[in-house]
């Protein structure tokens, strides 16, 4: 059986010469990388045929955003569409999307490999299995050095919130369900970090599904494991699920 031939769009942030089970057919680049010395069809406009292309997968650089007209088109275009990692200024950025019909918009995948975690997917699984019963509380801390900042940061006025966070609420996502509710956040910045950074947050989630949740990240702590993952904790009337990522234990009550 041939491989999916898939178009790139976007050819910094991507392994794709490492593909096991697909081939990058083509790369188109809006963001203007040097794509001259790349070995596969550069082309010079999008090109979103399903005629030739099995599915698009979207690379966006860590300084730039998603090119949400470009994924508008690929889902109109009837292709399986993957985003790397969702980049985008704000929540009404991505309406174009949302205002697509429903068959087209359950053509978008978001790659995030926190979820596929050994740590994530035993507790998936112990949740799946009901050895906590209902979920009721959900508990989720993350505490970071940093080593140096970096200049992508510039692209967020809420450092965790709009980037690590990200990850963290894709784990609980996975595992627990939709995440839903009303939520007060905070996110600020203490006096030893660069005032641009609020990578000091916290979070309070009453869900609509009947779970409350606390969230807790700092990152330029004095300390910490440097475990981007952070520590997770799912609990129940039968008992808890805890895991850093890595491992995962359950504690009966």
């Amino acid at each position: 059986m041939s491989k999916p031939q898939l178009l790139l769009v976007g050819a910094d942030q991507c392994d794709w010469q490492d593909w096991k089970t697909a081939q990058c057919a083509g790369v188109y680049d809006p963001y203007g990388y040097d794509t001259g010395g790349l070995d596969v069809e550069v082309l010079p406009t999008p090109d979103f045929d399903a005629a030739r292309f099995d599915g698009v997968v979207f690379a966006i650089p860590n300084y730039k955003k998603a090119v949400v007209p470009l994924l508008c088109q690929a889902l109109q275009a009837g292709l399986p569409t993957l985003i790397y990692k969702l980049r985008v200024k704000s929540s009404v950025d991505m309406e174009p999307v949302r205002a697509l019909p429903i068959n087209m918009r359950d053509r978008l995948w978001v790659g995030e490999h926190y979820q596929y975690l050994p740590g994530a997917v035993a507790a998936r699984q112990a949740v799946q299995q009901g050895k906590i019963g209902a979920v009721e509380y959900v508990s989720y801390r993350c505490v970071l050095p940093m080593q140096e900042r970096s200049q992508w940061m510039d692209a967020y006025e809420h450092l965790i919130l709009e980037d690590l966070a990200y990850h963290h609420m894709t784990v609980v996502h996975s595992i627990c369900g939709p995440i839903s509710g009303l939520i007060r956040a905070h996110s600020w910045s203490p006096s030893w970090l660069d005032s641009r950074d609020r990578a000091y947050s916290s979070f309070l989630l009453d869900g609509d599904s009947g779970w409350k949740m606390t969230y807790d990240t700092r990152w330029g702590a004095a300390g910490g494991s440097g475990n981007f993952f952070g520590e997770l904790m799912v609990e129940g009337a039968g008992g808890e699920i805890w895991t850093d990522g890595s491992r995962a234990t359950f504690t009966a009550r």
